[in-house]
């Protein structure tokens, strides 16, 4: 977890990025694990969202409605990851 003290220190956008990450960390991971039962698949799809978030917040420019942002790639992100499963039951199927 992030230390709230830290974010002090940090420069504008870095401090808008970890206040996003502190703040909606829990509601996202819940969303996810309604949809992904095994735990490890959601972590991987909730540190799949944050990094996106980072690099699109650094790289494009940034997000203004970072709550609708992340939950709409983790929706994505879940699409994606029962797309990739449904294949591999398909490829394996007798």
């Amino acid at each position: 977890m992030l230390d709230l003290a830290y974010i002090g220190e940090m420069s504008e956008q870095d401090r808008h990025i970890s206040e996003a990450v502190v703040r909606e960390q829990g509601r996202l991971r819940h969303f996810i694990r309604k949809y992904v039962s095994d735990p490890s698949d959601a972590e991987d799809i909730l540190q799949d969202v944050f990094y996106e978030f980072v690099a699109a917040y650094r790289v494009l420019k940034p997000v203004e409605h970072a709550t609708a942002w992340l939950f709409r790639v983790a929706r994505n992100r879940i699409i994606d990851r029962f797309r990739g499963k449904s294949r591999d039951v398909l490829r394996n199927a007798p």
